[in-house]
């Protein structure tokens, strides 16, 4: 695993996150993406300066650059995140949180509960993404499906 690699990685989602927000008025913007088998899937939350939620915030184009630090970021043991919570404060400093072990769900309301779409990803989708990047069974969830 490239650490610097990865650092660069992260920056290069956050500068393109900042810039989606020039326009918006914003003190704290959470950009989520989700990457799983075939599904990607981003969205962003943001709060003003009063700790009112921002609607209608321009999703940044960042998959392509995620699903790279995915990739750069896999362990042979670990396998990959599924989801990515890269949260931006007004001043251009960030924080990355990577969920290796939660389900999740194509829910912009909360990546970890079932929203109207039900079960997106799908368990053939964990299935996939377990094929591409394979983990330990210490590593495995007890809910990850299993081929």
């Amino acid at each position: 695993m490239d650490v610097t690699r990865q650092q660069q990685l992260q920056n290069e989602i956050a500068a393109t996150f900042a810039e989606s927000l020039v326009d918006h008025d914003w003190a704290e913007a959470t950009l989520f993406l989700i990457e799983v088998g075939s599904i990607s899937r981003v969205w962003v939350d943001a709060l003003d300066a009063t700790g009112s939620a921002r609607q209608g915030l321009s999703v940044p184009d960042v998959a392509p650059t995620g699903s790279l630090l995915r990739e750069t970021m896999a362990d042979p043991d670990k396998g990959a995140w599924f989801s990515l919570a890269l949260t931006l404060t007004r001043d251009g400093s960030f924080t990355a949180r990577f969920n290796l072990d939660r389900r999740v769900y194509d829910d912009a309301a909360s990546p970890f509960e079932p929203g109207g779409a039900g079960e997106v990803p799908s368990d053939s989708d964990y299935l996939a993404d377990l094929e591409r990047f394979p983990r330990a069974e210490k590593y495995r969830p007890s809910w990850l499906p299993v081929g």
